[in-house]
Formats: structure tokens, C-alpha cells, sequence
């Protein structure tokens, strides 16, 4: 740098300065007034200004003893630039420009700390992954841009708007509860609207939990508390929101204890399997079991399927489980004669693993059990949502011997292609129409239709929850293949299935 030395009165310099800077009237005044003001104290006086052309000047006024002043003026456009560019960077996320977490911490603990009342919404969204595994990283962070200018146009000018996560936003909305909860489903109904990027039409969605400080003492116990309702939400499907209720963490600490101890259920040799008897009813002979997975809990009792297997998904362990099932079920069924096979249930998440195949295939040799007498079931609901990918295994199944059946139809979305596309050779009627159909004649038309439909395509039918006389003679007269029920039979233990196999043997 250079130094100019200007011996002249300070009136005719700032004249000077204001033609070369551009200073108008009264910003010349201004400066004035205060160099004139700095030049009387005895300390040195510092001050910055940004200029009409947006460089910004750093003026340092240092007096000297016998009157007069050293005054310098620096550019320091480049520095306050880089300085301000990292303190937004501190604060907000590098790709949407919204704020991060930490600044989303900030403004909650100024909220706790001035006793302001808010909402914490959590979004997380759907079937992002998919979307980058498909098309991309680049197209991935194209679209959390465009979700953050949607959910920031929800959220308008007094909402608070925070990318936390690879896939996760916060909102801070100020208001009551009801202000809240729309402004959730209004987010929920702007990321579910398709989104048009780089020729790719795509449809993702979001889940969201809700939390009010009321219901926290600080900012963590609020994040916690609605990182919790989000759990619930997803649990529940996608597209959901749900906000946290008192109690909600008792309830998870209660989950996590029952999943731990599912864990090793395996091991401690807790589960057991129930037969359940299917019989022809043309002939009236016994066709088959389903095998029917059952917890003796050391301390709970009988625990309910309904209550661990979806926490099986959920954890993980449902894998190591159900291949549990099928070696047990295929050693039992071994003992049986030749004509009778063995139905098990397999999960959505089952299906989705590489390891199914060959954990069917390992539990079949073991067993010395061919593989037409093993019947795989999967729910109507899961061969519609994940069709491309589970057609594959089926037809895949179907190759190796194994038969395979679509458990509890007409409750989920089939249509008739799903019959044209899937390889499935029957379909379990659920156990619904066949409880009304003797007193609803629109039940009784279904059920007769599911028949007609099974017969006109080449697959089998087989009707559940069978529990009175009359409903085996109803299903029998429209022509449905086979049934099972507690009028036919209860689920049970191997031992009683071997007596039963050599009865009607």
C-alpha cells in the first residue's frame, strides 16, 4: 500500500473526496460532521460506509498532537464480502439456501427464552432415495430445491423455514394449533403435487410430525418429542401427519423394550408355530396348513402377531425371523404325506431382500421337502405397491416349484391386470366378505364375483375365517375351491397337525 500525504485544510478535502466518490449533499455533511467531531478527542476513531457502487470504505481518523489528524481510507470490499459470505454459510444450508440446523436451534432457544409460543413441524419425505438411486444425485438436489420453495411459500413471510438433514425440513410456525395443523396438510399437499425436472415427471410426498413448546421444557425435549410424532406418521403411512400427544414417549420406550427382547426371541426359543387345517370343498379332504407364528412371551404371555411383526419390519429382525418360519414350517410339513402342503406368510420386507430366494431354497433341501408342496402367501397390498419388483420374485419362485398365493384379496387395489401380469396361482378371499355375505347381498355378490373371477383366469380359490355351517355351504354352492376357518379347524401345535395328517390319511 502507499501513503499520500495532503497538507490542506479538511473542508477542501472532503470537497475533493465527495466528486471523486460520488458522495451527495448530505452524506458529505455527515462525513464532516464527524471527522470534525473525531479530530477534537484524543483516541483514534474507526468507521466503515458503503458506497453508492457497493465497495465499502474503512476510514480511520487518528489525531495528532499539535492539531490535524492522519485520516485513511481503505477498500475493504473483498474482505466485508467473504466475511459476510461465511457467516451465512454458518447459518444456512449451501443448496436451498434455507437455514440449517444451527440456526434453527438459535431461533427456537430465542423463542423458549422470550416465552414465545410455537409449532415445530418435522418433514421428512418420501421415496427421496428412490428418486436419487434413479436418476441421480443432480436431479435429487434439483428437487430438494424446488420442495424448499414450496414448503417456504407455505410457511410465508412469518414462518421459519430450516433444511436439516439430507431429505429433512423444519418449519417453525407461530400460532395456535389449528394455524399449525393446515399448514402441515397444506406442505403435505404441495410436495405431493408431481414435479417437472429436467424432463423426469416426478412424485414423491412427505410425512410430517408436529410439536408445541407447551408440550417441552426446552429445545431439545421439542425436537425429541416431534422427531417421535414423525416416527408415528411414517408408521402410519406416507403422506401423514401427526402431532405429539403426552404419553407418546412412554409408549416408545415401551417398543423399544419389547423389540429387544424380540431380538433374541429367536434363540430363547419363545416363538412357536400354529397349523392351521385347509380343506377342498368339493372333496372335503385335507389340502394343506398355514403356518401361523405365534410369541410366548416370558413375561407378556401370547403376544399378538398384529403387535410384533410390524415392529420386526420396522427393527430389522423380521428377516432372521421369518427364514425362522419356513425352515420350521418345511421340517414339519416333512412329517406329512405327499398331497399336503404347507402355506407360509412372507413380508413385504422378505420380499424386498436378495436372501429370499436362497434362504427358501436352503429351507426346502434342509427339510427334504419339495418344492410344490410349499405354498409362499404375500398380501394383496404388497404385490400392488411393489408390482414390477415382486413379479420378478414370484415368477422367480414359481421357476423353482414353490406356489404362491395373494393373501387377503379385495381388500387392497387389484385389478384384473395385476391376474395378467402376476404369476400367482390362487387368491386367499379375505375373511370379510365371507362374514357377510350370508346377510349382505353386496358381499355376497363380491364374493361371488372374486369365485368367477378365479375360474375364469385359471387360479384357485380359497376362502378365510370359515365359522358356521352355513357359510361352508354358501361358499361351497358358488364353487370356491377350498376354505379354512375355526369351523373347520383351529390353528394348532405340530404334534396335533400330525395326529390330523394321519387321521385323514
Amino acid at each position: 500500500s502507499a501513503a499520500l500525504r495532503v497538507e490542506m485544510p479538511l473542508a477542501a478535502l472532503l470537497d475533493e473526496m465527495a466528486v471523486a466518490i460520488g458522495w451527495d449533499r448530505q452524506r458529505k455533511t455527515m462525513v464532516t460532521r464527524t471527522l470534525t467531531e473525531w479530530m477534537s478527542k484524543p483516541r483514534i476513531s474507526r468507521t466503515e460506509w458503503e458506497l453508492a457502487d457497493k465497495r465499502i470504505l474503512a476510514m480511520e481518523c487518528r489525531p495528532l498532537p499539535d492539531g490535524g489528524a492522519v485520516v485513511t481510507f481503505d477498500d475493504v470490499t473483498v474482505e466485508r464480502r467473504t466475511q459476510s459470505q461465511v457467516a451465512f454459510m454458518a447459518f444456512h444450508d449451501p443448496l436451498t439456501g434455507l437455514a440449517n440446523r444451527r440456526a434453527l436451534k438459535t431461533r427456537m432457544e430465542e423463542g423458549f427464552d422470550a416465552a414465545n409460543r410455537f409449532k415445530l413441524l418435522l418433514i421428512d419425505l418420501d421415496r427421496f432415495k428412490a428418486v436419487n438411486d434413479t436418476f441421480g444425485h443432480g436431479v435429487g438436489d434439483r428437487l430438494l430445491v424446488e420442495v424448499s420453495k414450496r414448503v417456504r411459500a407455505v410457511a410465508g413471510e412469518t414462518g421459519f423455514v430450516a433444511r436439516i438433514g439430507g431429505d429433512e425440513l423444519a418449519v417453525l410456525v407461530y400460532g395456535d394449533n389449528v394455524v399449525a395443523m393446515a399448514a402441515a396438510n397444506e406442505i403435505v399437499a404441495a410436495i405431493g403435487r408431481p414435479f417437472e425436472l429436467q424432463g423426469h415427471h416426478l412424485s414423491i410426498g412427505c410425512s410430517i410430525g408436529l410439536c408445541c413448546t407447551d408440550d417441552a421444557e426446552d429445545v431439545d425435549s421439542l425436537m425429541q418429542r416431534a422427531d417421535l410424532a414423525l416416527y408415528e406418521a411414517k408408521r402410519q403411512g406416507r403422506g401423514r401427519v401427526f402431532c405429539y400427544v403426552p404419553g407418546m414417549l412412554e409408549k416408545v420406550a415401551e417398543r423399544t423394550l419389547l423389540e429387544y427382547d424380540l431380538r433374541t426371541a429367536v434363540e430363547k426359543e419363545q416363538l412357536v408355530l400354529h397349523y392351521q387345517p385347509v380343506f377342498d370343498l368339493q372333496t372335503q379332504r385335507l389340502v394343506a396348513f398355514e403356518a401361523l407364528i405365534r410369541w410366548n412371551h416370558p413375561t407378556r404371555g401370547m403376544v399378538s402377531p398384529a403387535d410384533f411383526i410390524p415392529l420386526a419390519e420396522e427393527a430389522g429382525s423380521i428377516l432372521g425371523i421369518g427364514q425362522w418360519v419356513l425352515e420350521t414350517a418345511c421340517r414339519q410339513a416333512a412329517h406329512w404325506g405327499p398331497d399336503i402342503k404347507i402355506a407360509v406368510n412372507v413380508s413385504p420386507v422378505q420380499f424386498r431382500s436378495p436372501t429370499l430366494l436362497v434362504g427358501i431354497t436352503k429351507a426346502l433341501a434342509d427339510a427334504g421337502l419339495p418344492a410344490h408342496r410349499l405354498e409362499i402367501e404375500l398380501t394383496e397390498t404388497a404385490i400392488v405397491e411393489d408390482g414390477p419388483q415382486i413379479a420378478r420374485v414370484l415368477e422367480s419362485l414359481r421357476n423353482c416349484g414353490v406356489t404362491v398365493a395373494m393373501d387377503d384379496f379385495g381388500t387392497g387395489y387389484s385389478s384384473l391386470a395385476h391376474f395378467r401380469d402376476l404369476p400367482v396361482d390362487r387368491i386367499k378371499i379375505d375373511r370379510s366378505f365371507v362374514d357377510s355375505a350370508a346377510t349382505d347381498i353386496h358381499s355376497m355378490a363380491v364374493l361371488k364375483a372374486i369365485t368367477r373371477l378365479g375360474q375364469d383366469v385359471g387360479i384357485s380359490t380359497l376362502a378365510e375365517g370359515v365359522e358356521t355351517e352355513v357359510q361352508l355351504g354358501m361358499l361351497r354352492a358358488i364353487g370356491c375351491d377350498a376354505a379354512q376357518g375355526y369351523h373347520l379347524g383351529r390353528p394348532m401345535l405340530g404334534a396335533d397337525a400330525d395326529n390330523l395328517v394321519h387321521q385323514a390319511s
